[in-house]
């Protein structure tokens, strides 16, 4: 299982984006919040929205769940 991240910040322009736990453009640990830990992105995405309905996956570490 992958752990997920979400950023807290809002970017107008992307919404909230979530990140695998080794993606180099990991927003700074005050500006992002656990998910959990899932077997694929549409898991993480699901459960974000939840919370922050524009969201997505960040494309360059979840590139299958970037819209």
């Amino acid at each position: 299982m992958i752990k997920y991240y979400i950023s807290t910040y809002h970017d107008p322009d992307k919404g909230h984006e979530i990140h695998k736990e080794d993606c180099r453009y990991m927003p700074d640990i005050k500006n992002r919040m656990y998910l959990g830990s899932f077997y694929n992105c549409q898991q993480a995405v699901r459960l974000a929205k939840l919370t922050f309905p524009n969201s997505e996956g960040c494309k360059f570490c979840m590139s299958g769940c970037n819209n």
